[in-house]
């Protein structure tokens, strides 16, 4: 059983020189959100996520880290204010090898929804139309 919060507030402090070296700024805005889960594998998702999210966004942008706690499930949301999705390889985003970027390898988002489904949980990117996008990792909440 596992805090969602704290994990990220790990991963958070793990990547802000990351971040600061990009000009981001990583903001959290931690709830407690207990999963029972493999601390390790999530918390690799976790960076994942978070690593792109600063990699799509500009200097003098902020990334927001998340996590809150439903009925059901606990879920980490990562907001970024980059281009958002590409329209051309939305549908394919979670294969192995497909990127949008010309320095990723493709994988890291296919490794984010494997441990999600092995969890028991899913993983979604939502294109906002003020921009950005909003990677949403949930997983089946952990009952205190």
């Amino acid at each position: 059983e596992v805090d969602l919060a704290s994990l990220v507030a790990d991963v958070v402090a793990l990547l802000s020189a990351e971040a600061q070296d990009h000009g981001v700024r990583l903001e959290l805005a931690p709830q407690k959100a207990l999963a029972r889960v493999d601390p390790e594998a999530v918390r690799g998702s976790i960076i994942n996520l978070v690593r792109n999210a600063i990699e799509a966004s500009e200097p003098g942008e902020t990334v927001e880290v998340r996590t809150a706690a439903g009925e059901r499930e606990s879920v980490v949301r990562v907001l970024d204010r980059g281009p958002g999705v590409d329209p051309e390889i939305r549908a394919h985003v979670f294969e192995a090898f497909v990127t949008g970027r010309t320095d990723g390898t493709g994988l890291g988002l296919a490794l984010v929804r494997r441990v999600a489904e092995e969890h028991g949980g899913w993983i979604d990117l939502i294109t906002r139309q003020s921009g950005g996008t909003l990677a949403v990792f949930g997983m089946p909440r952990a009952q205190e």
